[in-house]
């Protein structure tokens, strides 16, 4: 789950970026509508990047990096993304879990 701290969130009704994780449009029937959206974070990059759940509703499933390509920098999530390993990426922790989800910042490494 990608929450919004003063900045634009791609789960929110302005224009999504999704054209950036498809930019040949293979998954455009499925992220083309007005839907609820959730977000994966996955420590390698998924064949299928966006997963239809319900008619208007679907699961976007990225890595660290795919994120910042959205402009992401910071997450909301109920995944424990500190523990897990990413290719050149690390999440940190900024705040207390609250109601099981953990506010992290993306970290990039040189």
């Amino acid at each position: 789950m990608i929450k919004e701290q003063g900045h634009r969130s791609p789960t929110k009704r302005h224009h999504p970026p999704w054209k950036k994780l498809d930019p040949n449009g293979q998954w455009e029937e499925i992220y083309n509508r007005y839907a609820f959206v959730s977000v994966n974070v996955v420590e390698q990059e998924s064949a299928d990047v966006f997963t239809l759940v319900a008619p208007d509703s679907f699961t976007v499933h990225v890595t660290p990096e795919q994120l910042r390509k959205l402009g992401v920098s910071n997450v909301l999530s109920p995944q424990k993304l500190d523990a897990m390993q990413f290719n050149g990426y690390s999440f940190e922790r900024i705040g207390e879990t609250i109601d099981g989800r953990t506010p992290y910042r993306i970290v990039q490494h040189q």
